[in-house]
């Protein structure tokens, strides 16, 4: 079932509107497979820092014993902080590559949301950018999970898979784009504000490509769908 949730689309025929991931036994990472992978290679860092292993564990907080998964925060501090969907009738044609984005988001810039932080419309779609850079090793991939319920009707992705490789072309790693729907009305989020989680797994091999897809290159702030021109 494909169900639209801020614009028409028209689909196209040889675009791939899904991904599985298939699972043999227990592929997910404990605290301790966590802890052990990080201290081994640190592949979640922060803009132009290079951090230890204890500024990890301080500034990206670990949820869960048997799954474990990293909390996740926004980035409101980059040039472009948000893509606000607008109330367009035009439809996104899924075959396009170079679709204009002004026709279908608003630009929320750094010095609108200093002070007040960025106040969400209940029912209107933002592309919001995770503050943590991710640079996932070839032996990884990750999927990113809503943030739990108990915190308020934010729910922020519909589409959350992290390819193994995903920012390792860029020197400090990658951003990660959450799509945001709220439920509410009138909920504020501020910079480094906890937004989601991303949890891992093991592949069982190393793929021969690494993820070379349409966010390889997002060094900070939220990505635009691969639909609209850059």
């Amino acid at each position: 079932m494909i169900s639209p949730k801020t614009f028409s689309i028209i689909p196209s025929e040889n675009e791939p509107i899904s991904q599985l991931r298939f699972f043999k036994g227990s592929d997910r990472l404990s605290r301790k497979d966590l802890e052990r992978e990080v201290g081994h290679e640190c592949f979640i860092r922060f803009p132009a820092e290079q951090p230890s292993l204890f500024d990890i564990e301080e500034r990206v907080p670990v949820v869960g014993d048997d799954i474990s998964s990293h909390l996740l925060t926004v980035d409101l501090n980059c040039d472009i902080v948000a893509y606000k969907t607008k109330n367009t009738v035009e439809p996104i044609y899924l075959g396009s590559r170079s679709m204009d984005p002004k026709e279908y988001f608003d630009y929320i810039h750094c010095d609108e949301v200093k002070v007040k932080g960025l106040i969400l419309e209940k029912g209107v779609g933002y592309l919001l950018g995770s503050y943590e850079r991710i640079m996932l090793p070839a032996h990884l991939a990750g999927e990113v999970v809503p943030y739990s319920e108990k915190y308020g009707e934010l729910r922020n992705h519909f589409a959350g898979y992290i390819d193994s490789g995903f920012g390792l072309n860029t020197p400090n790693g990658n951003s990660i784009t959450f799509e945001v729907i709220t439920n509410e009305t009138g909920v504020c989020i501020r910079h480094s504000q906890s937004i989601g989680e991303i949890r891992y797994e093991y592949m069982s091999s190393k793929p021969n490509v690494l993820y070379q897809g349409n966010y390889k290159l997002q060094p900070s702030g939220p990505q635009l769908p691969k639909y609209f021109r850059k």
